[in-house]
């Protein structure tokens, strides 16, 4: 078994709200997409949570949200 993150394969899409407006944040990607170049296929170097960036759909706030990995 391997872990994996849950959102990354759509098996989920949670929902947050904007810490500043309470609007609804879309996420955006992985963290490692903003850093630098990316593949698909690269792996995630912490096992235990995937870092997501999310946009507010209203004010334009980025935030960071962990994403547990689950077991596959």
């Amino acid at each position: 078994m391997m872990k994996i993150c849950p959102l990354c394969n759509t098996m989920y899409e949670p929902k947050f709200l904007c810490e500043n407006c309470s609007g609804l944040l879309k996420d955006k990607g992985r963290l490692q997409e903003y850093l630098g170049p990316y593949s698909a296929d690269m792996p995630i170097e912490n096992y235990e949570y995937c870092t997501h960036i999310y946009k507010c759909s209203i004010c334009g706030r980025l935030e960071k949200h962990e994403i547990r990995m689950v077991l596959y």
